[in-house]
């Protein structure tokens, strides 16, 4: 019998887009010489230099407003450490909300709240109890599983 607290639950069970891999550098290079009518190691060439000198200016402290596709920057934690950060643009993340044709894992789930996620668990975990997040602690009983 284990203890699921409700967020660990959640994260487990929720809606989430499925992944069909990873396309490449060289895969989008490929992909763009076709519809441009470029030769493929010149568009290889120039991402590869697009992409040092986005990293070359986010390092030096620029913003690199990418149009439609967003912008790059870097933050950083308490203790000054730097990272990368993205943020999409309006069109991009307006085109990925409304022409998303990928599966997606879960689906039945879309919509639960916390007791619908609490239900589902102990539906397929009798035995396990799940910490609500006012510390309430439900099982299956409460369910009449």
């Amino acid at each position: 019998m284990a203890e699921m607290g409700i967020m660990i639950v959640i994260n487990k069970m929720r809606t989430r887009p499925e992944r069909k891999g990873t396309l490449t550098i060289e895969d989008i290079g490929k992909e763009l010489a076709k519809v441009s009518g470029m030769d493929t190691g010149d568009v290889h060439n120039f991402i590869y230099k697009l992409s040092d000198i986005i990293t070359d200016s986010v390092n030096q402290g620029y913003h690199v407003n990418m149009g439609r596709l967003g912008v790059f920057g870097v933050s950083c934690d308490l203790d000054g450490n730097t990272k990368p950060t993205y943020r999409a643009s309006f069109e991009f993340r307006k085109a990925v909300r409304t022409g998303y044709e990928g599966d997606f894992k879960n689906p039945a789930n879309k919509g639960l709240d916390d007791k619908g996620f609490a239900r589902k668990w102990l539906e397929d975990h009798p035995k396990d109890t799940v910490v609500m997040r006012d510390g309430s602690i439900r099982t299956k009983d409460d369910y009449g599983l």
